[in-house]
């Protein structure tokens, strides 16, 4: 593991803490309706994917609990894609992968400053 890694954890746990910030309590509806909220929200999605893509393979293979490929992927499609998002998706994953990622990075990124 590197310190670039250290970098790219650091990004997104930022990215998914700022999502969560930026949703708070807001429904579904109301997510819909606040277009800065929904820029805001998509511009850390794809930052959490660009950084989850950036992690060391070895990174990922030693904590393949976390869903790194899926989040770049969904980085991809929302950088490449951006014409046909599916909004509710989009719900979805903030509600209930963001949360997940973000804890788990922010888990990896304690552990390997505890090893230094």
């Amino acid at each position: 593991m590197s310190e670039r890694d250290l970098v790219y954890l650091d990004s997104l746990v930022d990215a998914a803490d700022a999502i969560r910030e930026f949703i708070g309590s807001l429904t579904k509806e109301e997510f819909f309706a606040q277009r800065l909220v929904r820029d805001a929200v998509l511009r850390n999605l794809e930052v959490l994917g660009e950084a989850a893509g950036r992690v060391s393979a070895e990174l990922q293979r030693a904590h393949p609990e976390v869903a790194w490929k899926k989040a770049a992927g969904m980085r991809n499609h929302l950088a490449h894609g951006y014409l046909t998002l599916n909004m509710d998706l989009i719900w979805d994953t903030v509600k209930r992968d963001v949360p997940s990622i973000g804890e788990q990075a922010r888990a990896i990124r304690s552990k390997l400053e505890d090893g230094k």
